[in-house]
């Protein structure tokens, strides 16, 4: 039986692990001139208080990154003070 859990348990590891992989290398294929830049907004004084700008498959969860981010930090705060916005160009 643990032999078992522990089968399955590393074949949902590489499962994730091919997926977040895939999805790195499809990005940079199909989108080598995608570029995105993220970042963390004070709502209330509109000061850019985190930022991080990537191209080709670097995209590939950087809004994920930018959102954890700002979760992150309205968690250390009594209300919900920073938001997430995200740009998509093309860098040619």
């Amino acid at each position: 039986m643990k032999l078992k859990i522990l089968y399955l348990s590393g074949m949902m590891a590489a499962i994730i692990l091919l997926f977040t992989s895939c999805n790195y290398i499809i990005t940079a294929l199909v989108f080598p001139n995608r570029c995105e830049k993220c970042k963390i907004i004070d709502k209330y004084t509109q000061e850019v208080v985190w930022s991080e700008e990537d191209c080709g498959g670097a995209v590939a969860g950087l809004e994920d990154r930018a959102k954890v981010e700002a979760y992150d930090r309205n968690s250390n705060s009594a209300m919900e003070r920073y938001e997430v916005s995200c740009d998509t160009y093309s860098n040619k």
